[in-house]
C-alpha cells in the first residue's frame, strides 16, 4: 500500500503540536489511498461506502468458508460441461446454511430485457418501448413477428429467453385468444437465436400468429 501509517495517534510522548503532524499524516493516508475502494470523506452521507467491488475469478468453486464467515461472493468461469461453446466468468454466491450442505448459487444477471407496447393497426402498429436493458430497438416484421435487437451482443446463441404477451379487449388488433411467445418454427436454431438479436412470434391458442398489445421479454444465460 502507498503511504506511511502512523500507528499511535495521539503519541503520548509528544506534544500537542507534534501530534498535529501525526494526525494529518493519517488523514492524508486515508483520503489518498482508502478512496481507491471505499471513497472515505467524500461527504457526510457517503463516508465509507463502497461504490464498486472488483475481484479476480477463482479457478473453481470454494470448498470452505474461513473463520466465522457465513457466505462468499465470487466469480469463476463456467465449465466446459456447463457451457460447451464458451466459458465466460459469472458471479456466484456460496454458503453453508446452518452448518449443513454447502450451497452454490449462480447470480444470473439479466443480459437483456424489454417491455414494449404495440399500437393499433390504424397507427401502423407503432412500437413503444416502456422499459428496457441492453435493447437497442424492437422491430415488427409482420403479424405477430418481432425482432428484439441488442445493444451489446449475447456471448453465444445459447441464452434463455422468457416472456409474456397480452392482447387488448377492443380495437384492431384485438381478440379473446391467449397469446404466448415462441421462437420461429424452423429447422434452424439460428433463425431465432442470434447473438445480436432474438426473433420470435406471438401465437394465439388457436395456433396462429396474432399481434399483441404488450410484450415483456427477459434473457439470461448464454
Amino acid at each position: 500500500m502507498v503511504g506511511t501509517w502512523n500507528v499511535v495517534n495521539p503519541d503520548g510522548s509528544k506534544s500537542v503540536k507534534k501530534n498535529e503532524t501525526i494526525g494529518q499524516n493519517n488523514t492524508t493516508y486515508i483520503k489518498a489511498n482508502a478512496n481507491l475502494d471505499h471513497y472515505w470523506a467524500d461527504s457526510d452521507s457517503t463516508d465509507g461506502y463502497h461504490r464498486q467491488a472488483s475481484m479476480t475469478k477463482k479457478s473453481a468453486d470454494p470448498t470452505l468458508l474461513l473463520g466465522s464467515t457465513d457466505g462468499m461472493f465470487y466469480v469463476r468461469n463456467k465449465t466446459a460441461t456447463e457451457a460447451p461453446d464458451r466459458q465466460l466468468p459469472e458471479p456466484y454466491y456460496y454458503h453453508t446454511p446452518d452448518g449443513g450442505t454447502t450451497k452454490y448459487y449462480q447470480q444470473l444477471g439479466t443480459r437483456a430485457m424489454v417491455h414494449f407496447e404495440v399500437g393499433l393497426a390504424s397507427g401502423g402498429h407503432a412500437i413503444t418501448i416502456k422499459y428496457s436493458h441492453n435493447v437497442a430497438s424492437v422491430t415488427r416484421n409482420g403479424t405477430g413477428l418481432f425482432t428484439v435487437n441488442f445493444t451489446n451482443d449475447m456471448p453465444t446463441v445459447n441464452y434463455i429467453p422468457s416472456g409474456v404477451a397480452m392482447r387488448r379487449a377492443s380495437g384492431t388488433p384485438s381478440g379473446s385468444n391467449a397469446l404466448f411467445i415462441a421462437p420461429l418454427i424452423s429447422n434452424t436454431k439460428g433463425d431465432s437465436f442470434k447473438v445480436g438479436s432474438f426473433v420470435f412470434k406471438t401465437w394465439s391458442s388457436s395456433d396462429s400468429p396474432k399481434d399483441p398489445s404488450v410484450v415483456t421479454l427477459s434473457i439470461v444465460g448464454g
